[in-house]
């Protein structure tokens, strides 16, 4: 219950720079979600690793559009197979299982148990959208990895759903002012009310 409210007063009052302050959401965004199961942070990583680097490679490819392409292909085809994996791996082999056994044949096909981890199709999609906005010469990549990092991991988006994502926000982690007070009361009363259903 104090996390949030920690966060906020170390935020506004301790760390008055603003690479501090991205480097404060970033830790504090792993606490926050490998509180849960730390595991679940490599997730995180290899997804914000593998869209930071495309990123800088689209740059450095700039006039060479197959190789650009690649690469942003590359990016989305891992990312999207990891979500694929933890959300909707089970799902599927279940509905093609009960298909077959429909039929008359008998399909034994694995199931992963896995837990869904917390966030990943926010996460997910939103460093899918900052590559493809990169891969789109709508905005330049970042060489600021804390910055970056602290984008896709900030704890307060993942109470919003995926498809509301802008995918030029990213500039946001590039000033002062991310946690404004409106944004942390929402996040509050969203924090409460998902503990309160749990």
């Amino acid at each position: 219950m104090i996390f949030l409210p920690v966060v906020f007063l170390l935020y506004w009052f301790v760390f008055k720079k603003l690479r501090w302050q991205n480097l404060l959401i970033l830790v504090a965004s792993y606490v926050f979600y490998g509180w849960w199961d730390w595991r679940f942070l490599i997730l995180i990583v290899i997804t914000s690793l593998s869209s930071f680097f495309s990123g800088l490679l689209i740059q450095h490819y700039e006039g060479r559009r197959g190789v650009q392409r690649a690469v942003s292909a590359a990016n989305i085809v891992l990312n999207l197979g990891i979500l694929a994996t933890f959300k909707y791996f089970n799902f599927f082999a279940g509905n093609l299982q009960a298909l077959f056994s429909a039929l008359g044949v008998t399909l034994d096909w694995p199931t992963l148990n896995i837990i869904l981890p917390v966030g990943i199709s926010f996460y997910t999609f939103q460093a899918l959208s900052y590559s493809i906005d990169v891969y789109a010469r709508r905005i330049k990549p970042t060489r600021d990895m804390v910055a970056f990092f602290s984008f896709i991991s900030f704890f307060r988006n993942w109470w919003r759903v995926p498809s509301s994502v802008q995918p030029t926000c990213c500039p946001r982690c590039f000033r002062n002012g991310v946690l404004i007070i409106a944004r942390l009361l929402m996040a509050c009363v969203r924090c409460f009310g998902a503990l309160s259903r749990s």
